[in-house]
């Protein structure tokens, strides 16, 4: 329906006798909200409508920003979702700090970098990736880590972050340009942190030349998390790493169609699932046995289909938060990001799942017009926008 241009009487109890003179997108979020909105209605409101001029309006368009300003506690969420603390040892030891996304992301993954004030980025064409990294030790050690001292990790990788922060200070100390040349012991204590960190295995030069430090990894922290941390801007930055929003419907079912939002993690983090559902009040958490096998295995391609299906397969448990129900949709899930704003391509499947939730609520999914534009919304969102634009991209 594109933009429209109304003058025009709000009827509803929490904006009574308010009228406006308005430019508003198709789909606008008025109609969903009611008094009992957890979320200040008020920022809800002027989020969802645009001024009378266009001109004036300092984003045209919403789901593609070119200048991201990044909340800390959103950037420590998306660091939970997608962020990652390495420690490389080879002929020198290494320590990392990277998050990467698929290369639509590439604005956020600018903003990162601009937020911090360091680091590089790194674009992996074949796989479609971009990353920021941060690898100088000085940067790691007087911006990052106290960056995530301030604003403490949420989910099972605060344990990597404080093994990661001991193999810097084992390292470098306080960061300063001298070098520091380790002693056996240091060498030793970095080694078994790093077969602790990311839980990952050392490399077999390592494991022959230390073999007594195999099963003497370093004590992994308790994750210590605050209820009082996990929301607002960090949910926003979660939910833009790991987070989903759905439309459930097929050609084959006219005019069904179900809404969710959905966040999924290895049931490690299965408390932190509960803090989120706790926060919202609404939705279910359950676990999932999940199957994975030859997609790990080197060479895939050089087996033979019988040699294939004789690959044992590995059990992971995987926990889904998830919420179905409309209601809780309208009046809780919805209000809250558009409050709180979903950054990157999330955010373009976040408005046209909007969209498509307003289409229901007024019963327009029930016409022809109104069911394939829902149609339309869904083959735009997740991974289909995906494929579209890696399409664009290799062509």
């Amino acid at each position: 329906m594109g933009y429209r241009v109304s003058k025009s009487i709000n009827n509803y109890s929490i904006f009574n006798n308010f009228i406006v003179k308005e430019q508003r997108v198709y789909g606008s979020y008025l109609n969903l909200l009611n008094s009992n909105t957890k979320f200040n209605q008020q920022q809800v409101r002027l989020r969802c409508t645009l001024m009378a001029h266009e001109s004036e309006y300092p984003i045209r368009s919403l789901s593609n920003l070119s200048h991201i300003k990044l909340h800390p506690w959103f950037i420590t969420g998306l660091t939970d979702a997608e962020g990652c603390f390495t420690l490389k040892i080879g002929k020198r030891i290494q320590l990392e700090f990277v998050i990467g996304m698929h290369t639509v992301d590439k604005n956020l993954i600018n903003s990162l970098k601009e937020f911090f004030g360091i680091g590089n980025i790194w674009e992996n064409k074949r796989n479609n990736t971009i990353y920021f990294k941060v690898s100088k030790i000085k940067d790691l050690i007087t911006i990052i880590i106290p960056h995530f001292e301030n604003y403490p990790l949420q989910s099972k990788k605060q344990s990597d972050f404080y093994l990661f922060k001991q193999a810097a200070i084992i390292k470098y100390g306080d960061g300063s340009n001298k070098k520091k040349r380790l002693t056996d012991k240091e060498v030793e204590d970095i080694i078994r942190i790093r077969l602790s960190i990311n839980r990952r295995k050392i490399s077999e030069n390592l494991q022959q030349k230390y073999p007594h430090l195999l099963n003497n990894p370093v004590f992994i922290p308790e994750i210590k998390r605050n209820i009082d941390y996990i929301k607002d801007y960090w949910i926003a930055g979660f939910t833009s790493g790991d987070g989903g929003f759905y439309i459930n419907c097929n050609e084959n079912k006219p005019y069904y169609v179900t809404f969710s939002y959905i966040i999924s993690q290895k049931s490690d983090d299965y408390e932190l699932l509960e803090h989120i559902k706790s926060y919202f009040n609404c939705g279910t958490l359950r676990n999932y046995t999940r199957n994975t096998t030859y997609k790990y295995v080197k060479n895939i391609e050089q087996l033979s289909i019988e040699e294939i299906n004789q690959l044992p397969f590995k059990e992971s448990i995987i926990s889904y938060y998830t919420v179905k129900d409309r209601n809780d949709i309208n009046t809780i899930i919805v209000p809250f990001f558009l409050t709180y704003n979903i950054i990157g391509i999330k955010n373009n499947n976040f408005n046209l799942w909007v969209k498509a939730i307003d289409i229901v609520n007024n019963n327009k999914h029930l016409t022809h017009e109104g069911w394939a534009q829902i149609l339309e919304y869904k083959y735009n969102m997740n991974s289909y926008s995906l494929k579209k634009i890696t399409n664009n991209i290799i062509e």
